[in-house]
């Protein structure tokens, strides 16, 4: 067996479920549910297109498929994917939209160094 892909394998938590609380993990973190609460990893979270995250997600990059009513704060990319949708403030360093959903958000690209301190978990 290869250890490699074992620690590639993010966290699944699968649909029909519903999350309420504070995840952390230095591992990839995929929701496919309703979750309540804070994320916060040292990798990635992929929120797919019928999850809703009420809460704030701290990451190193960020795939949205679904929808988020809280606050981002990630290290590297935020991606928003058609039907994805923010309410809420994304402080990254790189941000890419391709929705044309009515999202209500508000990007800011922070100096480096203010980034770097929230990956001190």
């Amino acid at each position: 067996m290869n250890n490699n892909k074992v620690s590639e394998s993010p966290i699944l938590i699968p649909k029909d479920s519903y999350v309420e609380g504070y995840v952390k993990s230095i591992k990839s973190i995929r929701l496919e549910c309703a979750f309540h609460g804070t994320i916060l990893t040292k990798n990635k979270v992929i929120i797919d297109e019928a999850s809703e995250v009420t809460g704030d997600i701290i990451c190193e990059n960020l795939m949205l498929f679904g929808h988020v009513k809280g606050n981002v704060f990630c290290t590297g990319r935020v991606t928003m994917n058609e039907g994805s949708s923010v309410e809420g403030k994304i402080y990254t360093s790189s941000f890419t939209s391709l929705t044309e959903t009515n999202s209500s958000f508000i990007v800011q690209i922070p100096k480096k160094s203010i980034l770097e301190k929230s990956e001190d978990f």
